[in-house]
């Protein structure tokens, strides 16, 4: 997952960030599996803010 990460992301990003963001996938769909449902619209927005803070 984080090789096929690499082509999406900006040319030169280093590879902790393909590492992190395969990790993320990975725990967003074993949650989806445990659910059995995806992620509402409020939980991703919830997820995008927790990032901002923690990268800011």
């Amino acid at each position: 997952m984080a090789a096929n990460l690499q082509d999406l992301l900006a040319p030169g990003a280093p590879e902790l960030v393909s590492d992190l963001l395969a990790t993320l996938l990975t725990q967003v769909l074993r949650t989806v599996f445990e659910r059995g449902k995806f992620p509402t619209p409020a939980e991703i927005r919830a997820l995008k803010a927790a990032f901002a803070r923690l990268l800011n």
